[in-house]
């Protein structure tokens, strides 16, 4: 629901242990729902973009937040309340904290499955590099193209 802070020069970055993290978070979300007076079902995440997430279920709040929350102080654990109520200036608050432990924000993307060029009916590779031949005199350098699912 909003985006982490582009990457720059900061600390080392570290994820908490599971054993340090669950208790953090079990008691993170005990005071989050005190606030909302709703249960929360709260998951940490080590997301580089969207830190924090919520979804509004029958039994409560899905609250998806990025593990730099289990040191958040009361002032922020008060406007993740706030903005999960729908209150937007809390939002402030929220991407002044992430924004002050962007060193915690993880900056390189995970390796993924390896790209898939070739299709059914056409090879993106090929059409890449003929295009790129054609048209730009092969200068597009570091432009992958694959395939991907469907979106749902």
């Amino acid at each position: 629901m909003f985006d982490a802070p582009a990457p720059g020069s900061a600390a080392a970055r570290s994820l908490p242990s599971r054993e340090d993290a669950l208790p953090r978070a079990a008691e993170l979300a005990r005071r989050v729902s005190a606030l909302l007076g709703l249960p929360v079902h709260l998951r940490l995440t080590d997301n580089r973009a969207t830190l924090v997430s919520y979804r509004r279920l029958a039994d409560g709040v899905r609250l998806r937040l990025h593990h730099l929350f289990l040191e958040a102080p009361d002032s922020v654990v008060r406007a993740l309340a706030l903005y999960v109520a729908g209150d937007t200036a809390a939002r402030e608050v929220l991407e002044a904290f992430s924004h002050a432990h962007h060193g915690q924000v993880r900056r390189e993307r995970r390796p993924g499955a390896p790209l898939r060029t070739r299709g059914r009916c056409f090879d993106l590779k090929a059409v890449h590099a003929r295009l790129d031949a054609t048209y730009f005199d092969g200068r597009v350098n570091g432009v992958e193209v694959g395939w991907a699912r469907r979106p749902a």
